[in-house]
C-alpha cells in the first residue's frame, strides 16, 4: 500500500489523551481532501495503530462509496498522534 499525505494538526497537543477503543480521524490530502475514520487498537508515544472504519468527502462530510480510495477500509494504519485532527472517546 502506497504511503499517505495525512495532514499534521497544529494543535494536537491539545486534544485529549487516546485509548483503544477510540475513534481518531485523521485528515487525508491526495487529489482530494479526505476525512478517514479510524479505531484505535493501540497507543504508544510514537505511534498510533487503528483499523480505519470510514472514509468520507472531507468537505461535504458525505460517505465515500466508490473509488480506489476505500481500499484503506478495514486496513491497519500506523501514524503519529500530530496527524489526529479529532478524538472521539469510546463509548460517546
Amino acid at each position: 500500500m502506497k504511503n499517505h499525505s495525512w495532514e499534521e494538526n497544529p494543535k494536537w497537543k491539545d486534544l485529549q489523551e487516546i485509548d483503544r477503543g477510540d475513534i481518531v480521524h485523521l485528515k487525508l490530502i491526495d487529489i482530494f481532501r479526505y476525512l478517514v475514520k479510524v479505531i484505535v487498537k493501540s497507543v504508544t508515544d510514537a505511534e498510533v495503530v487503528g483499523i480505519a472504519e470510514t472514509i468520507f468527502d472531507y468537505d461535504s462530510q458525505m460517505p465515500l462509496t466508490r473509488g480506489d480510495i476505500l481500499e484503506l477500509v478495514n486496513k491497519e494504519l500506523s501514524f503519529k498522534k500530530k496527524y489526529i485532527q479529532k478524538i472521539i472517546k469510546k463509548g460517546q
